[in-house]
């Protein structure tokens, strides 16, 4: 069975993104031998978790060349300014 995916684009790179059984990954945009990839883990809740993590691989594929401290301190605080504003009704982020 092949696996679902959709795509998004971030800074004109189409992306696959899929869900895996890990907790996040994204690949470089300027890869050669294979379509750029974000992973995300299967069976996500609707939490500020997967919120931060959405937005980490996110950041990660508009600006490559960020620093994980970098990336981490983006999704936290993006995260956390959004789940403030939108805090999730059931089954919504």
């Amino acid at each position: 069975m092949a696996k679902k995916w959709i795509e998004s684009t971030f800074n004109d790179v189409k992306y696959k993104v899929y869900l895996e059984p890990f907790d996040g990954l994204c690949s470089p945009p300027d890869q050669k031998d294979r379509e750029a990839e974000i992973n995300l883990p299967k069976g996500f809740k609707h939490d500020r978790y997967t919120m931060e993590l959405l937005i980490h691989e996110g950041t990660h594929a508009v600006d490559w060349n960020l620093t994980e401290k970098q990336v981490e301190a983006i999704g936290r605080d993006i995260s956390k300014m959004l789940w403030r504003l939108y805090k999730p009704r059931k089954g919504i982020i």
